[in-house]
């Protein structure tokens, strides 16, 4: 058998190996964890923009602009790129996340307009029927009940919970199916309706997106702080200001947890070939050329590195299932998992640093190395 190949060095040293094997792998573990759950959060946030993806808002509130509600639907029902406008009021429910309760949009719809507003949402209703106006009735999307631990017939609002977003009480009477934009819907009539803070909701033609936020701006800056104007584009922006803190936050602690976790494994590299300084004196003296030696220990090294780094994405993913059953799922957070193509690049680094810093600690080592002396301890 080949003195110098790495199967019979790792067939022979699995009590030194395997320990070494594991502390990679759960480093890796520990760095990708942290990266899944800074993704979870991203997506969380990244979902509640997607409904003015498909309406933009203009809201006012009539106490202070007298005449604004006539004023405004007169404006928004000239413009040119507008496929349909529909009223309705906008109000706050508290959704769980990974950072706490965030605010998600339910939107108080004209009854003559709620079947066509729920269908251009993309939500479909798969139990029980929409709310009726004046019965203080709400149907929420699946993953809200889910999050809330809700079901059919169950009351919400601040009247049930004094934390909760929504004021006041509502029975759930339909659920909703949509996945990709997380709330839920009520009806009203508007002429019967005790508010003062209205929402518009303008649907743009097909293809006139931009057309229509160029003169919704307008419209925009012609009653300046009178309305409150919305589109995608400020959704993204406004959840990116608030979640940019928190995301530095938690980048640093996890740029911090690659670094020490790198440097923990270089540091284990080190004792690694320091404590088998007379194996590779012992092969020089018998006349095996240093570069052949270098080769072999490098070759072992790499060969480790790769199986535990397969190895911790494996048991990433175990964990990964594991959070997402018991933890996650149950209150519709978005899951996590490595398989994205994300996950493998940001795992990349560690094993780029953690080979280049082998070849250095190897050369480094073995440029001065002297045999004899190794052998002899001294």
């Amino acid at each position: 058998m080949n003195p110098l190949s790495f199967r019979t060095y790792i067939l022979r040293n699995l009590n030194k190996v395997i320990p070494f094997l594991l502390i990679i792998s759960l480093s890796l573990v520990v760095i990708l964890m942290s990266k899944l759950f800074v993704q979870s959060i991203g997506s969380d946030y990244e979902a509640s923009t997607n409904f003015w993806g498909k309406y933009s808002t203009i809201t006012i509130n009539t106490a202070e602009f007298r005449n604004g509600f006539a004023e405004i639907k007169n404006e928004l029902d000239g413009l040119s790129n507008a496929e349909n406008v529909v009223i309705g009021i906008e109000k706050k429910i508290s959704i769980n996340t990974l950072l706490g309760r965030s605010p998600f949009e339910v939107h108080f719809i004209d009854q003559a307009a709620i079947n066509s507003f729920k269908s251009h949402v993309g939500w479909k209703l798969i139990e029980g029927r929409l709310p009726e106006s004046g019965e203080n009735e709400i149907a929420l999307t699946n993953e809200a009940l889910k999050n809330k631990n809700l079901k059919l017939g169950d009351k919400v609002g601040s009247n049930i919970d004094e934390d909760e977003d929504l004021k006041g009480e509502f029975t759930v009477v339909g659920v909703l199916e949509g996945s990709s934009i997380n709330g839920g819907l009520s009806s009203i009539n508007v002429e019967n309706e005790p508010t003062s803070i209205w929402t518009f909701y303008v649907q743009p033609k097909a293809g006139k997106e931009k057309e229509l936020n160029n003169e919704l701006a307008k419209v925009k800056s012609t009653y300046k702080n009178q309305v409150t104007y919305k589109n995608q584009e400020i959704a993204i922006k406004t959840q990116t200001d608030q979640f940019g803190s928190i995301n530095q936050i938690i980048w640093s602690i996890n740029v911090l947890t690659s670094v020490v976790m790198t440097m923990s494994i270089i540091l284990l590299a080190y004792i690694f070939i320091v404590s088998r300084l007379k194996e590779f004196a012992i092969f020089e003296a018998l006349g095996y050329q240093r570069t052949r030696i270098i080769l072999k220990v490098l070759t072992e090294f790499s060969f480790i590195a790769m199986v535990a780094w397969v190895l911790g994405f494996l048991i990433t993913e175990l964990v990964s299932a594991l959070v997402n059953y018991f933890l996650l799922d149950p209150v519709a957070i978005t899951p996590i998992t490595v398989l994205s193509l994300d996950i493998l690049l940001f795992s990349l680094p560690m094993l780029f640093i953690l080979s280049i810093s082998m070849i250095v600690l190897v050369i480094g080592k073995f440029r001065n190395m002297d045999p004899i002396s190794i052998i002899e301890q001294r």
